[in-house]
């Protein structure tokens, strides 16, 4: 009889406490979770900056954590924003506040394939003038050979003063670039209508003023006009 007794408190007790437990449990998961922006930050479609930004959560705004997900040794939160727009925020742009074990891991979209750059690349006819003061009475056409690596470019070419090296690099929808040259920052764009030229633009850094003729042309085509942008 004695043990009887016994074992029935244990079970009771056992009972109470698993009861407990999923009280607890649930008062957890019914609590809600947030982030608060530690500055303006981008929200997206998945948990990566190659997903499409679909909103933006402001500096000390919050919102809503719907669950979570571990992405090159980042966490992101997948939150619903003001306007019910559910995307994903990176932590280190916002400050959680919660209980961890009550955000479930999710699974998100495949991540979108990057865009082929722009292929720059080839060998071109490059017009440029040497003389700050008078770009067009100082033009004149070099041939050129462009390299290209990913986002990065360069190409060269002699004159009578020497080696000139151009290097720069190219905007994410491939149709512009940005570089320098010794003493001189460069800006080149390709021509929407016709890939085959561009136009641009050298400076001398420090003086914007002091600019030259930089543009090209491939094919059978003809150097564009104006040449620069």
């Amino acid at each position: 009889m004695k043990k009887i007794i016994i074992l029935s408190l244990a079970l009771l007790f056992a009972l109470s406490t698993w009861v407990m437990q999923v009280k607890i449990a649930t008062v957890i998961a019914a609590a809600s979770q947030t982030v608060l922006a530690l500055q303006n930050v981008n929200c997206r479609l998945g948990p990566s900056t190659a997903y499409q930004r679909v909103g933006r959560l402001p500096r000390g705004s919050s919102a809503e954590v719907l669950g979570r997900a571990e992405k090159k040794g980042w966490i992101w939160w997948k939150v619903k924003l003001e306007d019910s727009t559910e995307c994903w925020l990176i932590e280190t742009a916002v400050t959680f506040n919660g209980e961890l074990r009550a955000v479930p891991f999710l699974v998100y979209p495949k991540e979108p394939e990057p865009k082929p750059i722009l292929d720059w690349s080839g060998k071109w006819t490059l017009r440029t003038s040497y003389d700050a003061h008078d770009p067009v009475g100082s033009a004149y056409e070099v041939p050129i050979e462009i390299f290209q690596d990913g986002n990065s470019l360069w190409f060269s070419y002699h004159t009578g003063s020497g080696m000139k090296n151009y290097s720069g690099n190219i905007s994410a929808d491939g149709m512009s670039i940005t570089g320098t040259m010794e003493d001189r920052k460069f800006y080149l764009v390709r021509d929407p209508k016709n890939l085959a030229k561009f136009r641009g633009k050298w400076e001398i850094v420090g003086y914007p003023e002091l600019e030259g003729l930089l543009c090209g042309y491939r094919g059978n085509n003809w150097a564009p006009k104006p040449c620069q942008p």
